[in-house]
């Protein structure tokens, strides 16, 4: 989707966190949905761990979401999210017909598991 962040609220659920921050909740406002469906306005959380996704205010984005296990939606950082003004080329690619294809239905927005540990991670344990 195209979306302009309108707003942002900073969480602070876990009061032992030593910086304070849990993650930034994001209001989005909806201007173009290219796979899927949405709403005109949504809210986007960002953990305060690798998995972040930082966004300003003010400036519009070519997001890829997903949902995490609790519902919640996310960027995903991995993807080919980011500014509008970077992102040209996937905006165009996603906007293009496919001729003479059947659409495949979009299951972006299924939950997903979030801070998984890298495979290297995983095989030294």
């Amino acid at each position: 989707m195209v979306a302009k962040t309108i707003r942002e609220r900073v969480l602070t659920e876990d009061l032992s966190d030593p910086i304070g921050v849990t993650a930034i909740e994001y209001r989005i406002k909806v201007s173009k949905v290219l796979r899927g469906k949405a709403s005109r306005e949504l809210t986007v959380r960002s953990e305060n761990n690798s998995t972040r996704f930082p966004m300003d205010v003010g400036v519009s984005y070519l997001l890829m979401l997903n949902r995490d296990l609790n519902g919640k939606l996310f960027v995903d950082n991995c993807g080919n999210s980011g500014t509008l003004s970077d992102r040209k080329a996937e905006r165009r690619a996603l906007e293009e017909p496919v001729a003479n294809a059947k659409r495949r239905p979009n299951h972006s927005l299924e939950p997903t598991r979030v801070g998984k540990p890298p495979l290297a991670a995983q095989l030294q344990r």
